[in-house]
């Protein structure tokens, strides 16, 4: 009962594992869950877990459409996990916004 502890967002491909996840509450020791994860990031209001929309973190190279992910909740000592399918949506570039400025001295 009650909003999990931590929840791990794990990319299924090689290519995207460095982007792993751990969301931790913050009274949470991460010690108590698996070392798969590159970042950590740190909650201190449960209803982020609870979020229907959350934005990852990939790499600009990335050419595939969606991204296979597993999901893993943590509550004391029990966990649960299931796995989705993320679409991509990239919508210009980060290139869009840069500007070139000639100077002349």
């Amino acid at each position: 009962w009650g909003y999990p502890d931590a929840v791990l967002v794990q990319f299924k491909n090689r290519q995207l594992e460095s982007f792993n996840v751990l969301y931790v509450n913050e009274n949470a020791a991460v010690s108590d869950y698996p070392d798969l994860y590159s970042e950590i990031r740190y909650i201190d209001r449960p209803e982020y877990m609870l979020e229907l929309e959350t934005d990852f973190v990939i790499p600009l190279d990335y050419e595939e459409s969606s991204a296979d992910v597993i999901i893993t909740a943590y509550k004391g000592d029990e966990e649960l996990t299931w796995s989705a399918s993320c679409g991509i949506v990239s919508e210009g570039s980060v290139l869009d916004e840069l500007i070139t400025v000639l100077r002349h001295s």
